[in-house]
């Protein structure tokens, strides 16, 4: 196999994963919001549009919020300040993954692509 297509096997893998857990965590509204998430990352690898970089650098903040939901639960319950915390970190991934999505690979003026190729 050849290594770009390992990476879309391990993204594509990596972000089923996700998906499939997405859909049996109910429907709070943080996982939710995950869930939309990373469909929107998923759609991002399928179309081409998040480069290796940027979907490296895309877990990396899901394994920050994550680990930061876990911390805020730590005690049983998620205070105010926590839930605040958490929500910014959410819409900061969210223009993350929006930017990621739209912005245009630097040789893109040549026509060559970059990232996850098909």
């Amino acid at each position: 196999m050849k290594p770009s297509k390992q990476w879309v096997a391990v993204g594509a893998a990596t972000v089923a994963i996700f998906l499939a857990a997405g859909s049996a965590w109910g429907k709070t509204p943080y996982r939710h919001r995950v869930h939309q998430q990373h469909e929107r990352i998923y759609r991002g690898i399928q179309q081409g549009e998040i480069s290796r970089r940027e979907y490296a650098r895309i877990l990396g903040a899901q394994r920050r919020i994550e680990k930061a939901r876990t911390r805020a639960l730590a005690d049983g319950r998620m205070t105010r300040h926590e839930r605040r915390r958490l929500n910014r970190m959410l819409h900061r991934h969210d223009r993350l993954i929006h930017h990621a999505r739209t912005n245009r690979p630097r040789d893109a003026r040549k026509g060559a692509r970059y990232g996850f190729h098909h």
